[in-house]
């Protein structure tokens, strides 16, 4: 487990990996790419559900 703050922001940000080897997967990158990885999903979600022109159909289950 890696926790580490966002600058700015007063939460912990805990982050749980199978990546045991901290040589070679070092936390710091670790933690950058956690968050470029939810920016990603983040601006993927804004076009699939608010930028398309269209209604959009969600499962009720």
């Amino acid at each position: 487990m890696i926790e580490y703050r966002v600058d700015g922001q007063p939460d912990i940000v805990r982050l749980i990996t199978s990546l045991t080897d901290h040589e070679k997967y070092p936390a710091a990158e670790l933690a950058a790419l956690y968050a470029r990885r939810w920016e990603t999903e983040s601006v993927s979600d804004e076009i699939k559900t608010h930028q398309r022109g269209r209604p959009v159909l969600r499962s009720q289950t």
